[in-house]
C-alpha cells in the first residue's frame, strides 16, 4: 500500500516538563522538546517508522515553515506543502511533576480555496492507480477551509480509487456516512460529539456504535480502557495493560497507523486490532510526539486481549 497523509492544519508541538506551576511566578522547564505535529504528521511519521511507503502533503504558514520543515527532515518524512501567509500554530503541552497535564493549542494561519486546489493537485499527482493507495485525512481544519471543502476533496480521493481514512471532527454523521470511508478513528469524546449522545456505559457505547456505522472499519480509542472496533467481521473490544504514561499526545494517531500497517500486511482482523491497541499504548510511554516503531510495539502485543462482543 502507498499511504498519503493529508495535513490541512499542521502544528509545532512543544512539550515542556516543570516541577510545578505557580500563579504569578516564572516557570522554568526542566526539559523542552519540539516536534512537527498535527494528527496527519504523526500518522505519516509512524507509518514510515513501521516501514510503510508513507508521504505527507498539506498546507502550512510560511512564517515559521523553516522550523517545521527542519523537524520533518530530522524525522525523515517525505513531504510537500503548499505555503500560505501566516504561521503554523503551536501546541503546548505542559507536564507537571505531579502528573498534571496542561494543553494549549494556539491559532495558526488562515487558508483559502486556492491553497486547497493547489494541494489537491499535489496529492492526486502522487496517486498511482496501479498501486493500492490510502489517503489519510486527519486533524483539524484551518480558518478558511470548510467541511464542504473537505468533503469535496475526500470524494475526489474516493473517485480516484484511493481508500479514504478519516480521523477528525469537521464532518457530521450524515456527511461521514455518505462518504463511507475505509477507516474512521475517533476517540470516545469525538464519537459522542458525532452522534450527539454520551454513552453511559460500555454496553451503551457498543449499542450506539451498532446504530451509527459510518465506515467499513471503525476504531474508537478509549484511553486506558483500550479500543472498540466495529467492521464486517463484527465488534471487538481490546483490553490493554497498565503502563507508565509519560504523554498521551499522538496516541490515537499511533493506534491508527499501527492498524493500517497491520491491514497492509494482510493480518487477521483480530491481530490488526491488537496491533492498533499496542501501538496506542506504546505511544503513551514516550515523550511528546516521539515516534514509536516495531521495537516499541512488539513487547506489548502479547499483553493485549481482544474479545468479540
Amino acid at each position: 500500500m502507498n499511504f498519503i497523509s493529508i495535513c490541512l492544519n499542521p502544528a509545532i508541538d512543544v512539550t515542556m516538563r516543570l516541577d510545578s506551576l505557580i500563579p504569578d511566578e516564572p516557570a522554568r522547564p526542566t526539559s523542552e522538546r519540539l516536534y512537527a505535529g498535527g494528527k496527519a504528521v504523526n500518522a505519516a511519521r509512524t507509518l514510515a517508522a513501521l516501514g510503510e511507503d508513507s508521504s505527507l502533503f498539506g498546507i502550512a504558514g510560511r512564517e515559521n515553515y523553516h522550523i517545521f520543515s527542519g523537524l520533518l527532515d530530522r524525522d525523515k518524512v517525505d513531504c510537500g506543502f503548499v505555503l500560505t501567509d501566516g504561521g503554523i500554530r503551536e501546541n503546548l503541552t505542559i507536564c507537571l511533576g505531579d502528573g498534571t497535564l496542561y494543553k494549549i493549542n494556539r491559532q495558526g494561519f488562515a487558508a483559502c480555496r486556492d491553497d486547497l486546489d493547489r494541494l489537491s493537485g499535489m496529492v492526486f499527482s502522487q496517486t498511482v492507480k496501479t498501486t493500492e493507495t490510502v489517503h489519510i485525512y486527519s486533524g483539524s481544519l484551518p480558518t478558511g477551509i470548510t467541511a464542504d471543502d473537505l468533503t469535496t476533496m475526500m470524494t475526489k480521493s474516493e473517485e480516484s480509487g484511493a481508500l479514504v481514512v478519516y480521523d477528525g471532527t469537521a464532518l457530521d454523521f450524515d456527511r461521514l456516512k455518505a462518504l463511507d470511508p475505509f477507516v474512521y478513528k475517533p476517540n470516545l469524546t469525538e464519537f459522542a460529539e458525532l452522534i450527539g449522545i454520551k454513552p453511559a456505559s460500555a454496553d451503551h457505547l457498543a449499542a450506539m456504535v451498532r446504530q451509527h456505522i459510518c465506515a467499513r472499519h471503525m476504531l474508537i480509542s478509549l484511553g486506558a480502557d483500550g479500543l472498540l472496533y466495529s467492521g464486517k467481521d463484527g465488534m471487538y473490544k481490546a483490553d490493554v495493560p497498565h503502563v507508565p504514561v509519560r504523554s498521551t499526545v499522538g496516541a490515537g494517531d499511533a493506534c491508527l497507523a499501527c492498524f493500517l500497517h497491520a491491514i497492509a500486511t494482510g493480518t487477521d482482523i483480530q491481530d490488526c486490532i491488537a496491533m492498533a491497541a499496542a501501538g496506542g499504548t506504546a505511544k503513551t510511554m514516550l515523550d511528546g510526539t516521539e515516534t514509536i516503531g516495531r521495537n516499541n510495539v512488539r513487547p506489548l502485543i502479547d499483553e493485549i486481549r481482544v474479545r468479540k462482543i
